[in-house]
């Protein structure tokens, strides 16, 4: 049996994170709202036609070698997202400001076509968004697909026993947990990730130093990874920044990169002028909230001020030239993931007299909001109410159109005020 494997939005995928390492590393990247995207390995699209939601006048492609997956896209694809059964070794489809593969390079015969395909496609000041399976730690996840493979012969509900059997094991050493451990990542994986992560023969892990490498094989240099968050920042590692990385990647076991490349060597880190929101609220004096739930203690009077200024400012962004505090505390904030930094003014807004969202996000019980972060509706009078703004109503018509009681609206529409849901 064939099970599909669904494309899902991810907010490591937005191409204005993308934009923002390459602004932070002094290097220039087309606008995202108005750039060309290319997605390898799309199934379905639905990361695509989630970002095709904010940026308008942004175009889309995507490509997979799945015509079920492709066809499926290509009967609610929006106007500017297009989507392609094709073969990535031999694709030709002109240029592209930013280009995806999300969960390919591991996963193909000969990585070194996801690279080639990438040179064809990258424009001049094109980012590019690689995730590939890292050693050393991919070996331990080797570990436990090779059993399952040996012992389940493809069967997916004989994986499942086999995952069950050695979670189960009252086995007590070192070696019996780690197996343990490995086996109950993989439980916890629904079954058409499991079919085509652990069950496909193919898997090629990659050192950093090798992904790095193969890249400069096509001239592609290593950008960063997706965000400021992921890259190396451990005391005593070389001075090397590639060579960081590598021993980052020793030290810490790590399993799993999302790597940006480009065609120029980047700079070190810098804040330029880019723009800045979080939704903080003061905890205690001096004691912040941010982004992801950071809990900060800020003495700084400067730096409360931001802090204050981005609370009434949420869900839109600040620029940077705005805030008065020193921009190495703003970075640290940011590789904290405690506040978001984007290179293009949010769209998202407080919601009016008349709300609005996205037209591609109306009639979704899944949405993303403009950080691409998913937000599900958890009940149908929440999914008619985010049906009905499209911005040519009052919040008194939404709520007479559903039966509902105006204040429980309200509550609503401030919930969904806070996710970041609603655009001007």
């Amino acid at each position: 049996m064939t099970l599909a494997y669904p494309s899902r939005p991810l907010t490591q995928l937005q191409p204005d994170r993308f934009a923002v390492q390459a602004a932070l590393h002094g290097l220039a990247a087309a606008p995202p709202s108005r750039a060309r995207v290319l997605e390898i390995g799309c199934s379905d699209a639905q990361n695509l036609f989630a970002l095709a939601a904010y940026a308008p006048h942004a175009t889309f492609l995507g490509v997979d070698i799945d015509a079920d997956a492709v066809a499926a896209a290509q009967r609610h694809a929006p106007p500017n997202v297009a989507v392609e059964r094709a073969d990535l070794a031999e694709l030709d489809a002109g240029l592209f400001d930013y280009v995806i593969a999300h969960g390919v390079l591991s996963w193909v015969p000969d990585p070194g076509a996801v690279f080639a395909c990438v040179g064809r496609h990258l424009a001049p000041d094109g980012v590019c968004y690689l995730s590939y399976d890292a050693l050393p730690g991919s070996h331990i996840r080797a570990m436990a697909s090779e059993v399952l493979r040996r012992e389940s012969g493809g069967d997916l509900d004989r994986a499942r026993e086999v995952m069950r059997a050695v979670i189960d094991a009252e086995v007590d050493s070192d070696n019996a947990r780690v197996m343990q451990l490995a086996m109950g990542r993989v439980a916890d994986k629904p079954d058409h990730v499991v079919r085509h992560d652990e069950l496909q023969e193919v898997h090629t892990p990659l050192y950093f130093d090798e992904f790095v490498a193969a890249a400069r094989e096509h001239g592609l240099r290593y950008l960063g990874e997706s965000h400021l968050a992921d890259a190396a920042d451990l005391a005593g590692l070389p001075a090397d920044p590639l060579r960081a990385e590598q021993w980052s990647d020793y030290l810490t076991n790590r399993q799993y990169r999302q790597s940006l490349l480009t065609w120029r060597d980047p700079g070190p880190v810098r804040l330029p002028d880019l723009w800045v929101s979080a939704p903080a609220r003061r905890t205690g004096p001096g004691a912040y909230r941010l982004l992801s739930g950071v809990e900060v203690q800020v003495d700084d009077q400067r730096l409360q001020a931001d802090l204050d200024l981005l609370a009434r400012t949420w869900p839109a962004a600040v620029p940077v030239a705005d805030l008065r505090a020193d921009p190495r505390a703003i970075l640290r904030l940011y590789r904290a993931r405690a506040v978001d930094l984007r290179s293009e003014p949010a769209l998202a807004r407080k919601p009016g007299a008349r709300p609005k969202v996205v037209a591609g996000m109306r009639d979704r019980e899944y949405l993303t909001t403009f950080r691409h972060e998913p937000l599900r509706l958890e009940d149908d009078a929440s999914r008619q109410a985010v049906a009905l703004m499209d911005g040519s109503r009052t919040r008194d018509e939404i709520a007479c159109a559903m039966g509902a009681d105006r204040a429980e609206l309200d509550a609503l529409i401030d919930e969904l005020s806070m996710a970041g849901l609603f655009v001007e």
